[in-house]
């Protein structure tokens, strides 16, 4: 697929919002318009109902805990999108470890981690250990929110490597702030979070990466109108 075709693909993906419509066409790489099934099937509109429903049966909408049932339940869910869920707790020793360096900050950073996405397995250079992939990582006593978050991150490599793999070249080339102002501009484009919760991550943004020039430090309009095409640069 050449640069045009590809960034043309990822704008019809994610600037129409093709998963608000019965159809949408995606272009292809002779120039011609696919017209995409939108059944009950495992299609880009069936992925699209799946994480959908995860959400509504879960109630991601605010800072409450997940129960430890909710959270088998969600485990199951994910992996109808072929994503693993791993549940953090000190209390197994598979896990006490990697509890120990996400709740207690034991990483060279000395952050605190709530949960995160892992793309692929392999050894992870932020925690010293193999990890899996793709999987959700959440500590045992997890928000709504949190989980809220790493679905967004889990949703965006979703649809451009399992529904478009066509776009698995745009993915790789999405900084890390990129990953974050996506997932945090989804969840305000939602409107139901809470502010406070809004406002943690547009700081971790900053303070990770820096205040674009001419935002003030709480400046959330401006990931009301941020595009995720505009920020992909070309090859």
């Amino acid at each position: 697929m050449n640069n045009g075709t590809s960034l043309q693909t990822c704008a019809i993906v994610f600037e129409q919002r093709e998963w608000c419509h019965s159809s949408f066409y995606l272009q292809t790489h002779d120039g011609e318009k696919k017209k995409e099934t939108t059944d009950d099937t495992p299609t880009h509109r069936g992925y699209t109902r799946l994480f959908r429903a995860i959400s509504d049966k879960f109630d991601l909408n605010g800072t409450r805990i997940l129960t430890f049932k909710e959270l088998k339940r969600l485990r199951i869910e994910l992996r109808k999108l072929g994503i693993e869920l791993e549940v953090v707790s000190r209390k197994s020793p598979a896990t006490k470890s990697l509890w120990e360096k996400m709740a207690l900050g034991n990483n060279p950073e000395g952050n605190r981690v709530l949960g995160f996405f892992r793309e692929q397995p392999g050894f992870s250079r932020k925690f010293q250990m193999e990890l899996g992939g793709p999987k959700m990582y959440v500590l045992d006593e997890v928000s709504a929110y949190t989980v809220a978050h790493e679905m967004q991150h889990a949703r965006l490599w979703h649809k451009m490597h399992i529904e478009f793999p066509e776009l698995k070249a745009v993915y790789s080339r999405i900084s890390q702030r990129v990953h974050e102002e996506f997932v945090l501009s989804e969840l305000l484009k939602e409107g139901k979070w809470n502010m406070d919760d809004l406002l943690k991550d547009l700081k971790t943004i900053n303070n990770t990466h820096g205040i674009p020039e001419g935002l003030s430090p709480s400046n959330l309009d401006y990931y009301k109108e941020w595009k995720l095409i505009d920020q992909i640069k070309p090859y």
